[in-house]
């Protein structure tokens, strides 16, 4: 009978020792040992005091058997005890469900907290949900046997000893219930096991770019240059990272940047740069069959180019021969017949070419489409930005690349100077060495152009148009008396080599660690390779938020 009513007291016990576990969390483990020693007690002792008032009447000096030792003259006495069992079972049951609240809020609060706290946070959750178990079987349990056990004990005075013997033992299914609480709790807790294991399993199966698109949400990238690199750039990191916040900056309109006036014929200068190339002629090839042209700028034509050099024809085969389309050299005799003053060797190919003034509008458009803002503000160098709060920065200046970098003084201009003539009649590009050429567009004709290192001035002067007409008369005569209908000049940005780089820096006034990009020095092959060097800056700018996210 002790072992009832102890047991029948324990979720109330179990309960408050809880409460001492949730509301002194973040110290239990260490300074309230005791208190566990100290609730036991308690226990016992109201256990003793219920158990007193059940058997108070017993004459322990005559031989009885159970049933009769709990036969007393004053019904009540048994039945008050059942009673207080039942409300602190009732009890226990409030209390579990306050607790569970108040330990999910206090686990809310404490992100910050030591990884010991945390994980007995997380402990004294899993016994709470048991105990919730515990309580409502006990509860079930005690409420159904002290309810059909009182009226047998509230009338025993009027039954016959074997009757009243019977009846008790009818209703007390201790032995019962000592079977089915262990059983319950074992399946609970399997259930538990199995739920946590399932959602465990579901997270390893969970997709990696699931787990970074969730890590990079709150990071912001800025890109500075609004030009051919800059844009595809900002397009390819919004593809890879579409849950960065990412900001294009530009400091001029974009009619005055040197990716608006370009014909963009693809061709390679260095040998060195042909697989970024081969990634920028891929893309024009899914652009030409899957979008207009009239709306992405890109298209595709053939044409040659004449030389008597051989080795620098040979050395455009080697860069990007075998991957523009129908690349040779011409025989003798269709060098004659195409030609007025042909040159010694001639090469023809066909290949895509992007329009600036319509492909770096499109990749824009693009942008915008997955979120990317543009901002017109004069970026003068990386702390301005590294103050806002970037965490990453992409170095697209251009021309200003060194500058904003700071550390490099190697970036130099290369003055080009085009001419839009009307000649619809004109359908493939005819270069010698070069520096003289024309390049079909779609409503005019380029033709060009002059290459003077280290010149800043933009100015188109009298002599510009004269030296490059004559030169290309020379080459065609059939272009005489052409139709200007508009002219262009543009720095190219030129560097010995691209530089496709990144760096970690720290911001002195906000102590923030951020990462700067570098992607510039791309010189008059811009169109060529920005979509080949803009996959390895991206690549670079994952890798930084990875990282970020790593310190996390």
């Amino acid at each position: 009978m002790f072992g009832l009513i102890l047991s029948s007291t324990t979720t109330i016990f179990l309960m408050i020792e809880r409460g001492f576990a949730t509301c002194y969390s973040q110290t239990y483990e260490h300074g309230y040992k005791s208190s566990g020693v100290a609730i036991g007690v308690c226990q016992i002792f109201c256990s003793l005091i219920l158990m007193a008032s059940v058997f108070h009447e017993y004459d322990f000096d005559a031989p009885h058997y159970y049933c009769s030792s709990i036969s007393v003259t004053f019904p009540l006495w048994v039945i008050i005890p059942e009673v207080l069992i039942i409300v602190l079972q009732i009890a226990a049951r409030i209390i579990n469900r306050c607790l569970l609240g108040l330990n999910k809020r206090i686990r809310a609060r404490s992100v910050s907290a030591t990884l010991s706290n945390r994980y007995q946070l997380e402990a004294n959750m899993r016994n709470i949900r048991l105990l919730q178990s515990f309580t409502l079987c006990d509860l079930i349990f005690v409420f159904t046997c002290f309810t059909l056990s009182a009226p047998v004990h509230y009338y025993s005075s009027e039954m016959e000893r074997p009757t009243y013997h019977a009846l008790v033992e009818v209703v007390n299914f201790v032995p019962l219930y000592s079977v089915v609480m262990p059983l319950y709790l074992w399946v609970f807790q399997k259930k538990h096991r199995d739920t946590v294991t399932n959602t465990l399993h579901a997270s390893l199966t969970t997709s990696s770019d699931h787990y970074f698109n969730v890590l990079n949400q709150q990071l912001s990238i800025a890109i500075v240059g609004e030009g051919v690199i800059g844009c595809s750039t900002a397009l390819q990191v919004a593809q890879e990272l579409p849950n960065c916040k990412i900001t294009v900056f530009y400091d001029r309109p974009f009619e005055k940047t040197c990716s608006f006036g370009p014909a963009g014929l693809f061709r390679i200068d260095d040998e060195a740069n042909r697989d970024y190339g081969k990634e920028t002629f891929a893309w024009f090839a899914h652009l030409h069959r899957t979008e207009k042209g009239d709306a992405t700028g890109v298209k595709l034509v053939s044409g040659h180019i004449q030389s008597d050099s051989k080795e620098r024809l040979e050395q455009q085969q080697r860069a990007y021969g075998d991957i523009v389309y129908n690349f040779r050299f011409l025989e003798n005799r269709e060098i004659a017949d195409l030609f007025p003053n042909p040159s010694k060797y001639c090469v023809h190919y066909t290949a895509f070419a992007s329009e600036g003034n319509k492909y770096v509008p499109y990749l824009k458009s693009q942008c915008c489409s997955k979120g990317v803002q543009f901002k017109q503000q004069k970026v003068e160098n990386w702390r301005e930005l590294a103050k806002e709060g970037y965490d990453v920065i992409v170095n697209c200046a251009g021309l200003d690349g060194g500058k904003l970098a700071g550390d490099d003084d190697s970036v130099y201009p290369i003055r080009g100077v085009v001419l839009d003539v009307e000649a619809h009649w004109h359908k493939h590009f005819n270069y010698k060495d070069f520096i003289t050429f024309t390049i079909p567009k779609e409503k005019s004709v380029v033709i060009g152009s002059v290459k003077q290192d280290n010149r800043w001035d933009l100015d188109i002067t009298d002599i510009d148009r004269k030296d490059i007409l004559e030169r290309y008369l020379a080459l065609h005569p059939a272009m005489r008396e052409p139709k200007i209908l508009g002219e262009w000049s543009g720095l190219r940005p030129a560097r010995k080599s691209i530089r496709i780089e990144k760096q970690v820096k720290r911001c002195e006034e906000t102590g923030k660690t951020f990462t700067v990009v570098h992607h510039y020095g791309h010189g008059g092959n811009g169109f060529t390779l920005g979509w080949g060097t803009a996959i390895e800056a991206t690549r670079l700018v994952k890798s930084a938020v990875l990282n970020n996210n790593s310190k996390l």
